[in-house]
């Protein structure tokens, strides 16, 4: 528009409404998609979830078939629904032929309901020549869209998915607030932490709505175990740094309803001791690997070890010196120090005091590693180790595989950096000192006398005690009895976000019985996160020199990826391991493999990245692969046949459109509506919801849509006014009223920004 004197600026961003008559569609029946997981060769548990018209239990019926047109039947039965169960069913039937492929579904009201079919299958005896999996961890709904489980679904093919931990997150709004780019689509369901039996189920239903997470679920069978977020960060037997006992109760009864709400929602079996925390237990792929899940978390982990000492922790130790004479006398004399006269020599005390401070700070944090390494300190626990060892020596598998939570490989960074980094003082002169020997040796360049004392002097330290680092002693045991069992040892891993390729080595001294330092025990595969954030949100723009740094000063460390999401594909034959880790392409569709390789379950041969070429076989806008995303199909632009095109509403979910139900103006308005109220306390400047006796308001980008008693819909649009493109102030507001009745059928209108002059 062209004014006098000013510039203006409508401040909108693309906006579709819809006007129709339609009404809003109930929800279906089987709101949470099917399931099927912990196979084994003659059984496998099935799992759907009922949402009730009421409190009353439902009658629901179940059947197996070798044909997913169900022509003949291998199995079926009813189960009853309930309350107590959060009304989850799980059938296991059994009789099942080995290595062999079934499709299940459920039904209600006599067959008039049906659920989505599932595809599974039962585990092989006997020789076995490839067993092919999908690996993840660490699926945060408010980051990011499940990507990676709407990928795997469309891959297809896997024997089995792996799912190693962090499969919810507790957290309410602002507990995780680097992990909250999504909010404004998903919100927190419930609106707060999760500490209740409630909280964890609703937790678990929000997730398990999402349709990339029910067609990964439903296209082969699940093999899980927890890690931390499905109860609290940072778990540990006896806590969690996330768990206050002041004010959120006993951590006991913490456990206990969230692990009831986790084996209610997943197709996990009940442990046979009757502890649903011993979930460890095995899976047998004939002769070809034995899978062993590791539950590293609430059985016996002992509280994590911090790197740097507190200053509480070093004034405590300065102290001690201070009260023994011989202590006092034998810092002195060993750091050159000048000790107090006495107790009444108060600047002496001060002055020596301080000088003790850097050299206590040093002490504490080699004790510290030291009792990381080498200290009696338990993540699995005697029985849990024992049980392993039992099963690594009585297995005839090619591979022992273990499933489990948190980084087994030394994963170490120079001390100075750690100690910056613990301290919160990181400098990028720090940085820089131990990246350029790194960086120059890499390219063959020659190090000066600084930079190879830089690099000769490093000393790295672990980096996360929170992982196997933290607990040496029985990741030695390990490793050193997959050496002395002859086992060829692949272990999965999870919870950092990032992926990461490792050779596992050995760190105990050369000694009878027991294998060399640096000798290489086997090889780990650790799983980017489906979605919540990894190094590249805490150093944006530093995730290639952060890479760089932990390759060149972690001992067994072969790859890095620290920028991208995705998940692990991994495919064993008695010849080799062969991993390719799925990549997205940050801000954008498309995604990245990097194949890895190992044919002796030791070496890695890291193979050249290759781009994928992602179809749209309906043209309508959406990926193939990212259908599963949306719920919508690949074959049929209009999913929902509703005159939007899939993409086109995908786009627009924020303003209550939805690809797989066709849109009624009051449909939206509705959804608008409750995506505000979610929205709100978290995200003020996005949108502001006003609510009165008989209207609410709904502003989004700068947009006022109001829904009146009368039903007409009006919007309103700030103008703001500048003299030069810079320093916009309000000009006044335009206000487009629309009223139902005159638009007979469907009618959309788009609103777009506008510069005029």
């Amino acid at each position: 528009m062209k004014q006098h004197g000013f510039s203006m600026k409508l401040l909108s961003s693309t906006l579709l409404i819809t006007s129709c008559s339609l009404a809003l569609a109930a929800d279906p029946t089987f709101v949470h998609g099917v399931a099927s997981g912990a196979p084994m060769a003659d059984s496998i548990v099935l799992w759907t979830r009922v949402t009730p018209a009421d409190a009353n239990p439902v009658s629901v019926s179940w059947e197996l078939s070798t044909t997913s047109t169900f022509t003949s039947l291998q199995a079926s039965g009813t189960v009853s629904a309930q309350s107590a169960q959060d009304y989850t069913v799980k059938v296991i039937p059994t009789g099942l032929t080995a290595d062999s492929t079934y499709y299940f579904r459920f039904s209600v009201n006599g067959g008039a309901v049906v659920s989505p079919v599932g595809k599974t299958k039962t585990l092989p005896t006997g020789p076995t020549t490839e067993a092919r999996f999908a690996v993840f961890s660490c699926a945060n709904i408010t980051a990011e869209y499940f990507d990676a489980y709407a990928k795997a679904a469309h891959v297809g093919d896997y024997d089995a998915l792996i799912h190693v931990g962090d499969y919810i997150y507790e957290y309410g709004q602002g507990g995780y607030a680097q992990a909250e780019d999504n909010f404004a689509r998903f919100g927190f369901e419930p609106a707060r932490e999760c500490t209740t039996l409630s909280d964890y189920r609703l937790r678990h239903a929000q997730y398990n709505r999402q349709p990339s997470l029910q067609a990964a679920r439903a296209s082969a069978p699940l093999i899980c175990i927890w890690d931390d977020h499905e109860t609290a960060n940072d778990a540990y037997a006896a806590g969690a740094e996330n768990h206050n006992p002041a004010t959120e109760g006993s951590w006991e009864d913490r456990v206990a309803v969230a692990l009831q709400a986790y084996y209610e929602w997943n197709p996990v079996r009940e442990p046979l001791s009757g502890n649903r925390k011993e979930a460890y237990t095995t899976y047998n792929f004939g002769d070809l690997l034995s899978l062993h899940m590791l539950e590293t978390r609430l059985v016996a982990r002992d509280k994590q070890l911090e790197l740097a000492p507190t200053n509480a922790e070093v004034g405590a130790r300065i102290t001690e010196i201070l009260s023994s004479p011989a202590l006092t006398v034998q810092y002195a004399t060993t750091y050159s120090l000048t000790p107090p006269t006495g107790p009444t020599d108060v600047a002496g005390i001060t002055a020596f005091s301080t000088a003790l401070g850097p050299i206590v700070f040093n002490q504490l944090v080699v004790a510290n590693v030291t009792a990381m390494y080498s200290g009696n300190r338990n993540l699995l626990g005697a029985t849990q180790l024992a049980w392993l060892q039992g099963k690594m020596a009585a297995s005839t598998a090619t591979y022992q595989v273990l499933g489990q939570q948190v980084l087994m490989g030394n994963m170490t960074m120079p001390a100075e950096i750690l100690i910056e980094l613990a301290t919160n003082s990181v400098k990028s002169a720090t940085i820089a000192k131990y990246a350029t020997p790194i960086f120059k040796l890499a390219n063959g360049i020659p190090l000066t006398p600084a930079e190879q004392a830089a690099y000769n002097n490093a000393s790295p330290l672990p980096y996360n005690s929170d992982a196997w680092d933290g607990y040496g002693r029985e990741r030695e045991t390990i490793l050193q009895t997959a050496l002395g069992l002859n086992k060829k040892l692949v272990v999965f891993s999870g919870d950092t976000h990032n992926a990461w390729a490792n050779q596992l080595k050995t760190l105990s001294p050369t000694g009878p019985g027991v294998a060399p330092q640096g000798t290489v025990a086997g090889i780990e595969l650790a799983t980017p996160g489906v979605s919540s954030p990894g190094i590249e949100k805490y150093f944006p723009g530093q995730e290639g020199i952060l890479r760089d740094l932990f390759l060149g000063y972690s001992p067994g460390l072969k790859f890095a990826n620290l920028s991208n999401r995705g998940y692990l594909d991994v495919t064993f034959t008695p010849t080799s391991v062969d991993a390719k880790f799925h990549f997205r392409e940050r801000n954008g569709n498309e995604w990245k493999i990097q194949p890895i390789t190992s044919t002796d379950a030791k070496a890695l041969t890291i193979g050249s990245p290759s781009n994928t070429t992602e179809p749209d076989a309906d043209s309508d806008g959406l990926n193939d692969w990212r259908e599963f995303v949306s719920g919508t199909s690949s074959t049929i632009a209009d999913s929902d046949a509703d005159g939007v095109n899939d993409s086109s509403e995908f786009a627009n979910v924020l303003f209550g459109f939805d690809p797989r139900t066709p849109n009624s103006l009051q449909s939206i308005l509705t959804a608008t509506e409750q995506r505000g109220k979610d929205a709100v306390v978290a995200n003020p400047s996005l949108f502001n919801l006003y609510t009165a006796a008989t209207i609410q308001d709904l502003r989004g980008t700068g947009n006022l849509l109001i829904k009146a008693a009368n039903n007409k819909v009006s919007l309103k649009l700030p103008v703001e006014k500048s003299s030069d493109l810079g320093g916009w102030s309000p000009a006044g507001e335009l206000f487009l009223e629309l009223d139902q009745s005159q638009f007979p059928g469907k009618q959309f209108f788009r609103f777009d920004s506008v510069l005029g002059e």
